[in-house]
């Protein structure tokens, strides 16, 4: 009768650990899915603030560049600042600076977007696949 007991409770404890682990999935299921909307749009703005940062420095025609500047400043107050982190709104605080300062040099310039593209995809790294580990670049960074 004992051993009737013992085995009905490990079976109910096993039912009910599989649940328990069935819910945890589901929610975290469910949590994705409600990030998913934040998620992707934080992926649209980083990959245009980075596209948009790297063309600026490379950009000989006038009435493009000063179009992309635009663009850089739109999001720099806008879009970006809504979904940015700590890292990302550091490198776009300093690239704008950068780009403020006169006539911007440049190489200095490239550095700097450099530095926001490694910076969007640490904070996608860290949010997505944080599991992968940190990549680490081949290219040097300016800091």
């Amino acid at each position: 009768m004992v051993s009737a007991l013992v085995a009905y409770v490990a079976q109910s404890s096993a039912a009910k650990s599989q649940s328990d682990v069935a819910l945890v999935q589901l929610a975290a299921t469910q949590a994705h899915e409600r990030q998913k909307p934040f998620v992707e749009a934080q992926m649209r703005f980083y990959i245009e603030a980075t596209e948009t940062a790297a063309r600026i420095p490379r950009t000989t025609d006038v009435p493009t560049r000063d179009a992309l500047v635009k663009r850089f400043w739109e999001l720099y107050w806008g879009a970006l600042a809504l979904v940015e982190d700590e890292e990302v709104a550091g490198a776009m605080i300093a690239y704008g600076k950068q780009l403020s300062a006169g006539a911007p040099d440049p190489s200095t310039l490239e550095s700097r977007s450099l530095d926001v593209a490694h910076a969007c995809r640490n904070s996608l790294q860290r949010l997505w696949v944080p599991e992968i580990g940190k990549i680490q670049s081949i290219r040097p960074t300016s800091k």
